[in-house]
């Protein structure tokens, strides 16, 4: 088995599950939009991720307090926001990666 080979692909299913929702379907191609645009997009998905994290932190000092199926129900949400807020981080490095022409693509000739 390769290292992380089932952590990249379960969290590759949060990034295409994100990156697919209907509310984003409608914006048409990241190749169509500025570099300078991908990389500010990313540095809020940052902002965002390391707010999430801050959250759980807090979520999961909760619980250790007060074990309760609320606040275990508040780790649980916290732990998933987590993934999602890292998988627009992620998805927008793809963007930028395959912008700046360093994903290769394979024609149906090849």
């Amino acid at each position: 088995m390769i290292r992380g080979d089932d952590e990249v692909f379960k969290f590759s299913l949060i990034m295409l599950a994100k990156l697919n929702q209907a509310k984003n379907i409608g914006k048409g191609s990241w190749l169509n939009c500025k570099k300078s645009y991908l990389l500010w997009r990313l540095l809020q998905e940052s902002c965002e991720l390391a707010r999430a994290l801050v959250n759980l932190y807090f979520a999961e000092q909760r619980f250790k307090k007060n074990p309760s199926l609320r606040t275990r129900d508040m780790t649980a949400m916290a732990r998933h926001n987590v993934a999602g807020e890292a998988a627009d981080v992620a998805n927008f490095a793809m963007m930028m990666a395959d912008k700046a022409g360093g994903l290769e693509r394979q024609t149906a000739s090849e």
